[in-house]
C-alpha cells in the first residue's frame, strides 16, 4: 500500500477483521509476493516457499480479529511468516544431511530475532523515559489516553479542558517521544519503522 495512506489501510484491516472475503483478498494481494520471497530466500524452495504463504494468511484470517488492533501490517505479516520459517527450517535441521549453508541461514534468523528483541526492549525503556519527561499536564492526558484508554472527550471532561487542547496536548505527546528516540543512536536500522508507527497515531489524532 502506497506510504502515508493510513486511512485507507485501517479501513481494509478493519474490514478484514469483520469477515470480508474481497479485503482479505486484497490484503493477500498487497502482501503474499512479499511474503514468498522472503520465504524463498531462507529456504530455496519455491514450493516450500508457497506453503508459507499459505500457512501465513491461514493464520492471519483464523487470527483476523487481532488485526484491527494492528499498527504496521507488513511487519505483522513478516512476524508470523518468520516463525513459520523458524519451524520449518528446524524440522530440516534436525535432518543430518543438512547443508552447511542451511545452518547458516538458521544461526542468522536466530541471531537477528535476539537482537531485534534486544533493540525493541531498549526502545521501550527510552520512550518510558521520555513520556516521564512530558510536560505535567501532556503527560497525564498521554497517560489518560494510551494506558486508561480514555477517549479524547472523555479526558477533556475529566480535566475540565477543550478536546482540542487534548488533541494538541497528544500531538505534541507524541512529537516529542518520536523526537527523543531519534537522538538514540544505535536504532538506526529502525527509525523509519518507529516514523511510520508514530505517524500512524498522529494521524489518528488529526
Amino acid at each position: 500500500m502506497e506510504k502515508g495512506n493510513h486511512t485507507t489501510e485501517n479501513a481494509l484491516l478493519n474490514s478484514v477483521s469483520k469477515g470480508s472475503h474481497k479485503s482479505f483478498e486484497l490484503f493477500y494481494n498487497e502482501y503474499s509476493k512479499l511474503v514468498f520471497g522472503y520465504a524463498f530466500k531462507s529456504l530455496k524452495c519455491k514450493s516450500e516457499a508457497d506453503d508459507i504463504v499459505q500457512q501465513t494468511f491461514t493464520r492471519i484470517w483464523e487470527n483476523r480479529e487481532k488485526l484491527a488492533e494492528i499498527r504496521s501490517p507488513k511487519d505483522y505479516v513478516f512476524i508470523i511468516s518468520r516463525n513459520l520459517i523458524f519451524s520449518r527450517l528446524k524440522l530440516k535441521f534436525k535432518d543430518e544431511s543438512l547443508s552447511e549453508e542451511l545452518k547458516l541461514n538458521v544461526q542468522l534468523m536466530r541471531q537477528r530475532a535476539c537482537d531485534e528483541e534486544l533493540i525493541y526492549s531498549d526502545i521501550e525503556k527510552i520512550a518510558k523515559a521520555a513520556i516521564e519527561a512530558l510536560p505535567k499536564q501532556r503527560k497525564l492526558i498521554f497517560k489518560l489516553s494510551k494506558e486508561q484508554h480514555y477517549t479524547q472527550d472523555e479526558i477533556a471532561e475529566h480535566l475540565s479542558i477543550s478536546k482540542n487542547t487534548v488533541k494538541e496536548s497528544l500531538r505534541k505527546a507524541y512529537q516529542q517521544i518520536r523526537k527523543d528516540l531519534m537522538l538514540e543512536p544505535d536504532f538506526t536500522m529502525l527509525i523509519s519503522f518507529l516514523i511510520v508507527s508514530i505517524q500512524i497515531l498522529l494521524n489518528k489524532l488529526s
